[in-house]
């Protein structure tokens, strides 16, 4: 049980990561896009 759950926060930080660095390097490829600041204001 324990190890499901470690593996379950692994997948779900992992995932969390690189969503957030997704939208970082759209942040910074396309500045002038509205999408990249709505994406900052949660």
């Amino acid at each position: 049980m324990v190890e499901f759950l470690t593996k379950l926060l692994l997948v779900a930080r992992s995932r969390l990561m690189s969503r957030a660095r997704l939208e970082a390097e759209n942040i910074v490829s396309l500045p002038k896009t509205p999408k990249g600041f709505k994406s900052l204001e949660f």
